[in-house]
Order: structure tokens, then sequence, then C-alpha cells
């Protein structure tokens, strides 16, 4: 696929943009697209291709899987027919952006989620045939202090005939913490969960992005404490 800027291979001047960027994918195994549409990994991602036939292609692309190819060399075949829908762009995008900027969350919480499989499970739920209906994954995370932590789950999605299938995903991560009296624990952390909830992307505000971060299937620490820039910050 190629992922260069259009302008990038729109200019004809092959001493400034003699190359052009694109990203190698194969077939992708839809067991997998709970966790892998929309860009909910940070390094893995299914697309869905369809054809001006209607016939559909599922595809997987990693990040580490960039090449550079020379225009000259490029120019010598036709596109393929497959084509994204806007959403499926849209998300693409994003998800190659997320490259250079990712939410990160401090150690005590990610070992909280590690240690006591916490994270393990929540990834079980996306995995589920409802999970794919799920955009994103967003934290609003509250540091009461070192070792305390509220959270609060916002499962996205973009299509409102989506609602049931999404709340049943967030029935099944409030049913993890009620088995545990609404909070998990590891090495003296806690975590407890205030709620988890399914939300439009047409309702969330940009305002409500501002302090929401992006929970990813390969979540990342953060070793200092301050939160790094959150998910919607301009």
């Amino acid at each position: 696929m190629v992922i260069s800027h259009d302008c990038d291979l729109a200019n004809d001047d092959l001493e400034e943009e003699p190359n052009v960027e694109v990203l190698l994918g194969k077939m992708g195994d839809p067991s997998e697209s709970g966790n892998l549409r929309w860009g909910k990994s940070p390094r893995r991602i299914h697309l869905e291709y369809t054809d001006q036939n209607g016939n559909k292609l599922l595809l997987e692309f990693r990040i580490n899987q960039k090449r550079t190819v020379a225009k000259s060399e490029l120019c010598r075949y036709d596109p393929q027919a497959y084509r994204l829908t806007e959403n499926e762009r849209d998300a693409f995008t994003r998800w190659l952006a997320s490259r250079y900027r990712r939410s990160a969350f401090p150690d005590a919480f990610n070992d909280v989620l590690r240690l006591s499989r916490l994270g393990e499970k929540l990834e079980s739920q996306l995995k589920k045939p409802e999970g794919e209906a799920i955009t994103a994954v967003l934290f609003d995370l509250e540091e009461r202090s070192s070792a305390e932590f509220r959270l609060s789950v916002l499962l996205l999605y973009s299509d409102e005939d989506l609602y049931e299938k999404v709340e049943a995903v967030a029935k099944s991560i409030r049913q993890l913490f009620e088995k545990h009296g609404h909070e998990v624990s590891a090495e003296g952390v806690r975590v407890e969960l205030e709620d988890c909830v399914p939300i439009s992307e047409g309702v969330l505000t940009l305002k409500d992005l501002r302090k929401l971060r992006k929970w990813e299937k390969d979540y990342i620490s953060l070793r200092s404490n301050p939160p790094g820039k959150m998910m919607g910050e301009v």
C-alpha cells in the first residue's frame, strides 16, 4: 500500500521527491479483527478493502513493514481496483500518525494491569465479535496517589446501530471488576473502576478528548509522574 502524501506523489521533480513510501501487507485473519480493526493496536491493523463489485478483501499491515520504492519503478504497475471506505482511510491515517504520538500511563498503573492480568482480560473482551464495533478504548485515569487510581473506561463506536454490541463488551468489563469488589490491585497499588460505558463518536467533544487517553493493546509505560499529551490535545 502506498502511504506517501498525495502532494509528494504528484511532485514530478525526481530530485526533490524520487521515492514513495509503501507499507507491506498480507491477508488478515478475521478472528483477530476485534483487536486489530480501527487502529486499536499501534503496531498492527486490519483494513477491509472493497472492489467495484462489492467483493471484500481483509488485509493486515504492520507499522514496521515500511519500505521505500523509486517512483520510476512503481509507475510500471497499475493500481488495484480495491478501495477503502472513508472511515477505513481515516482510521488508517490516524494509525500511521499514532506511531509518533501515543498515550503513556504511569508504571504503577501498568503494573496492576500486567500483574492482575487485567490487561489480558481487556484484550480478550475486544477479541469477541462485538469488539470489532469498538473504534477506540479511552481511559479517564485519576491518580489519587502513587498507589491509588480511579479509572473510567469509554468504548468509542461510530454507528448508533452498534450500541447494543458495544454495551455487551462494556458489561463484560464491568463484570471483571465486580468479581473483585469493583477494584483490582497488585503490589499495594489499587485501581478502582468508576464506570465502563459505550459512547458515540458523534457525542464526544474536543473538551472530552483533551482529558482522555487512548488505551492500546500493547500499552506503554510512563517513567516519570506527569502524564504525556492526551488524545486530542493541540
